[in-house]
């Protein structure tokens, strides 16, 4: 990377050599200006919020080294004593350092911490007992306000992590009761904060970019609470919700910059490929055809009204990708492998062929347009899924270690011919153009 003083040497010559006027020299370096202003703000930043989450660790460590010998009134004063400094520091950079974003996030990243260090400190005190997803709870609860009075994205980072966790927990505790309407009002905020302070106003920036991978996740956990009672019709549901994700980035949507959508794109194919090798092997789908019935389906209502609604938004996603002629085979993966599981529950192995046919078709696709686009990514991908395939399918047959080492051999040369033919397209095309 050419740094900014090369820039100047080399704009200056440029001028003097009457290559460029002296307006375009100042008009390249403010550019160049702003650019390495912005860099040195996000390591400001970084190392902000590093260096108050040490603080509170440091604080902590020195309390705790004599806490048995406190009393308990002054533990008590010393448990609120993080969200006191917390709020005393988010005043002062309201008033003092708005403007300045490595204090705003890391103030933020603290305030964000603190009443966590605060519930825990209280509990232990006091012996409340609880569970944890009471204490995750109370903490998003506490820590929520300060991402929108602050507009933080390190804060909106934590709350992600909070919000996940306590989805999971729910999972874990098979709870689809009461206790997921606290979900719903965490997951608001969220989305909320997202759509009002990254996608209208800092669509460009590397946290759009970052919360394109975020906030897909949050709805991996959800999706398997209500899909709990319904057995291996929770499959289904992934799928769909995996191949949605993939819909939604090939749509055009108003205030939806395309690397945001790069997440819900990269999250989608991932999670519907890692399903496509779950059920190319045997067990699964023998495992799918004693347990994919309408019975298990009946246990869970809320679980028939997310397959037919998520089917439905499917398929008028699907007419309006394929009116607007931008169908690619990418939208056809939950189509192909709901067929591969219908015929595996009449019958197992040839379900499993299917599948299996179907990925090795897959990773052939992706490595024809790798080369037709000269994109490494697809051609190196599609290399991945099909060498995956016959890594596993090596349990399957008792195969001498010399054959697998040809194979081995076989595909590592692939490797490098298929690599080095992109590499020298890519080439000739430079120089052409």
């Amino acid at each position: 990377m050419i740094s900014f003083k090369n820039i100047e040497k080399r704009l200056e010559e440029w001028r003097n050599q009457g290559f460029i006027p002296l307006e375009l020299e100042s008009r390249i370096l403010e550019y160049e200006k702003g650019k390495k202003n912005a860099a040195n703000n996000t390591v400001f930043i970084l190392f902000g919020i590093i260096g108050s989450i040490l603080i509170g660790l440091g604080i902590s460590l020195m309390v705790a080294e004599n806490w048995d010998h406190i009393s308990r009134p002054i533990k008590t004063i010393l448990a609120f004593m993080p969200v006191a400094i917390a709020l005393c520091l988010v005043l002062f950079t309201l008033l003092k350092r708005f403007e300045n974003d490595a204090w705003r996030e890391s103030t933020a990243a603290f305030w964000a911490l603190a009443p966590g260090a605060s519930i825990s400190l209280i509990a232990q005190i006091y012996q409340i007992q609880g569970g944890t997803d009471g204490f995750v709870l109370l903490w998003v609860a506490m820590a929520a306000p300060v991402m929108f009075v602050l507009r933080s994205n390190a804060a909106w980072t934590l709350i992600w992590l909070g919000t996940t966790w306590y989805g999971v927990l729910q999972y874990a505790r098979h709870d689809i009761g009461h206790s997921m309407h606290h979900y719903w009002w965490m997951l608001a905020l969220v989305l909320v904060f997202v759509w009002r302070f990254v996608l209208v106003k800092n669509a460009s920036t590397l946290f759009a970019k970052v919360a394109g991978y975020l906030l897909p996740m949050l709805f991996i956990p959800v999706l398997g609470i209500f899909g709990l009672e319904a057995g291996v019709w929770t499959f289904l549901l992934y799928f769909v919700l995996f191949q949605l994700y993939i819909h939604f980035c090939s749509i055009d949507l108003a205030d939806f910059p395309d690397g945001w959508k790069t997440g819900f794109l990269n999250l989608g194919f991932s999670g519907a490929i890692v399903l496509l090798f779950v059920f190319s092997y045997k067990f699964s789908m023998k495992n799918l055809a004693n347990e994919f019935t309408l019975q298990h389906l009946d246990k869970s209502k809320f679980a028939v009204f997310e397959i037919v609604l998520f089917n439905l938004i499917y398929l008028a996603a699907s007419i309006k990708l394929f009116v607007n002629q931008k169908w690619n085979f990418t939208h056809i993966l939950y189509p192909i492998w709901l067929i591969c599981i219908l015929v595996g529950k009449f019958d197992p192995e040839v379900g499993q062929l299917l599948d299996n046919v179907f990925i090795l078709v897959l990773g052939c696709i992706m490595i024809w347009r790798g080369v037709e686009h000269l994109n490494f990514l697809w051609l190196n991908a599609g290399m991945v899924f099909i060498v995956l395939l016959i890594i596993l399918r090596f349990f399957d047959f008792n195969l001498s270690f010399f054959i697998r080492g040809v194979v081995f051999i076989l595909l590592g040369v692939g490797f490098f011919i298929g690599n080095k033919i992109v590499m020298e397209q890519k080439n000739r095309k430079e120089l052409h153009d």
